[in-house]
């Protein structure tokens, strides 16, 4: 478990909140509050839930400084809660009857915290909790073992109010273009849409607004680690089904089809919707041979992978949605390869992580294509569109060619990266090569 005492970025907000405690000013007033709380929590002397609302108050400043520094003590805080939640989620169904996972749980209260201005509503006065945040909880073993430490936990997160905190989040970041706050604000917002259950609670959160931000989130100036986790962030936005058919519908037969919030022909939206995928495409073309750059266009095609397999217009979106310079999302991910492949021959000496982080690339980006290729459905008209410009078939052959052979850059490397690399890239290159070939065969013949 973090202590928050231990975390260096926490120390150094602690210090900036000491030092704003001595001026009058209504913002350090509040800043003066947290600390107060803060200091308490390392003692063990307040409740859980204390620290909550001073720390969503302070993300809504204009100072960029405080707002960072609260975001990323919130950032510890739920990352802590969570952890709870799932450690003991188990416990929870054994031991207290007729509490449910954290997926089933319902605020018996309703929006009543937030028709109050409050994101968190419980009094917890009955329980006696004494814990804080980062610190060993004085809270006996014995009563964890008979469930009423479960039961707290439940009670404590049935009255957080999960999408008016999210849209707190995602104001901060709207308004906030610097990249640390920007990181720690979309990171809050992963946290707290991996926690949601798909199919019954996540279309809350899928509003246009969190995609209005998603366009600028994934955009270059916003930096590899914010569009690392921008791409997270709408990957598992799309896994909730009703979110991914409103967003596709945008994009089936070349235009806004549908609109997210029934927005029906808003030319706007379906224009920042439009910006996300070439966010995305910027995402898998992206310069540098990095781990974080490789983990970025690795998660990006995963992405794809995701939509294509989803529906038809998922699908239509990979193959037909026209990028710059008449590009499409096929011809990227070739593109990629083959110039994963240039790198490492022009490259002497790999770093082991960035030899493996790449590896997983290849892997991925082959196994997509070669679900395309073969996909009953869809299988004649990806072919055909590898094939029918000289480019296109310049670059699938390329792939195909270059990657079903063995290299001697392998030899550098130990363990379970040479072996897929060796066997599995491979193997799937020449499934692939295959393919390809035999549809050149028979159109040729």
């Amino acid at each position: 478990m973090d202590k928050l005492g231990d975390d260096s970025s926490s120390i150094a907000a602690s210090k900036y909140y000491s030092q704003m405690s001595h001026t009058h000013t209504p913002e350090a007033e509040m800043v003066s509050h947290l600390y107060s709380v803060l200091t308490k929590a390392k003692s063990g002397m307040v409740k859980l839930e204390d620290l909550f609302q001073p720390l969503v108050n302070l993300c809504s400043l204009e100072n960029v400084i405080i707002v960072q520094a609260s975001l990323h003590i919130l950032h510890v805080y739920l990352k802590h809660l969570i952890s709870l939640e799932r450690q003991f989620e188990g416990r929870v169904n054994v031991m207290v009857e007729g509490l449910h996972c954290r997926n089933k749980i319902v605020n018996p209260h309703g929006s009543e915290g937030a028709n109050k201005g409050a994101l968190f509503c419980v009094n917890m006065d009955q329980m006696s909790y004494a814990c804080s945040l980062g610190m060993k909880f004085s809270y006996p073993e014995t009563q964890s073992k008979n469930g009423i430490w479960n039961n707290g936990i439940a009670t404590l997160f049935s009255h957080i109010d999960w999408v008016s905190l999210f849209e707190v989040i995602l104001q901060t970041a709207m308004k906030n273009s610097k990249p640390g706050v920007r990181l720690e604000a979309v990171s809050i917002m992963n946290m707290i849409i991996m926690r949601s259950n798909p199919f019954i609670e996540r279309e809350k959160f899928g509003q246009t607004l969190v995609f209005e931000i998603l366009s600028h989130l994934l955009t270059k100036a916003a930096g590899f680690e914010v569009r690392i986790q921008a791409v997270q962030l709408l990957y598992m936005l799309l896994n909730c089904p009703k979110i991914l058919v409103k967003f596709c519908s945008y994009y089936k037969d070349g235009k806004g089809a549908g609109a997210m919030d029934g927005d029906v022909g808003d030319a706007s939206a379906f224009q920042k919707y439009s910006m996300i995928l070439q966010g995305l495409a910027d995402c898998i073309a992206c310069c540098g041979n990095g781990l974080q750059e490789l983990k970025l266009r690795r998660n990006s095609v995963l992405l794809l992978a995701f939509l294509s397999s989803s529906e038809k217009s998922g699908f239509e979106i990979l193959v037909a949605y026209k990028l710059y310079q008449d590009a499409n999302f096929l011809m990227l991910i070739l593109q990629v390869l083959i110039s994963e492949v240039d790198i490492e021959v022009a490259v002497n000496a790999d770093h082991a992580q960035v030899f493996k982080e790449r590896t997983l690339l290849m892997r991925e980006a082959l196994i997509l294509l070669n679900r395309l290729v073969s996909n009953p459905m869809y299988s004649a008209t990806v072919l055909r569109l590898l094939t029918k410009s000289r480019d296109m078939a310049s670059l699938t052959i390329d792939v195909a060619n270059r990657l079903s052979r063995k290299h001697q850059i392998c030899d550098k490397f130990d363990g379970i990266a040479r072996q897929m690399r060796e066997s599995e890239i491979v193997d799937l290159a020449r499934v692939f090569k295959k393919r390809v070939f035999t549809y050149l065969g028979d159109n040729l013949s």
